[in-house]
């Protein structure tokens, strides 16, 4: 997947700078500054885990969720990202 090409976007949120991310096919989440331009992307942890939902927390944290393997990951932004 190229950067700002998405597959199957399945879960989406929104910070109060305006970034959006964008999670994609189970595998991947792709964060776009208010401009819709690419800025960063992550991909699922580990081989076996299907990232289910994405959702934001206080100080710049994404927690994403793999439902099947009872799992929640929590990401840290880039400094230069977050608001």
């Amino acid at each position: 997947f190229a950067p700002g090409n998405l597959a199957l976007p399945n879960d989406i949120a929104v910070d109060g700078a305006g970034n959006l991310f964008v999670l994609e096919t189970k595998v991947r989440v792709q964060v776009f500054d208010s401009q819709r331009r690419p800025i960063a992307a992550w991909t699922k942890p580990a081989a076996d885990d299907e990232i289910d939902f994405i959702t934001l927390g206080a100080k710049d944290i994404v927690y994403v969720s793999d439902y099947f393997g009872n799992h929640i990951y929590k990401l840290r932004l880039l400094p230069h990202i977050g608001g």
